[in-house]
């Protein structure tokens, strides 16, 4: 290296500066890449969470009216037999 000039190893030691400076951006890029996964990952699972009890609550309504209508076809004759003998 002291065959060298001055000048030529000023500017290989910006080089190797740059490139290093370049790797570091490429690192913090994957950084916040890999960040923006893991929270779109939670995200997703909170919604997943949210979809799970809006489905408990979807079939639960769903019971819940096919019980009526069954009450109310148990009713219907009584209500039938009620009002033809009051007419």
């Amino acid at each position: 290296m002291s065959g060298a000039a001055p000048w030529k190893l000023a500017s290989a030691q910006q080089a190797t500066t740059t490139n290093m400076n370049g790797s570091e951006d490429v690192t913090k890029m994957f950084v916040l890449m890999n960040q923006n996964i893991l929270d779109m990952k939670e995200n997703t699972h909170r919604i997943d969470e949210k979809l799970d009890r809006i489905n408990e609550k979807v079939n639960q309504t769903a019971l819940d009216t096919e019980l009526h209508q069954e009450t109310l076809m148990k009713l219907l004759p009584i209500c039938v037999s009620l009002v033809c003998d009051f007419i």
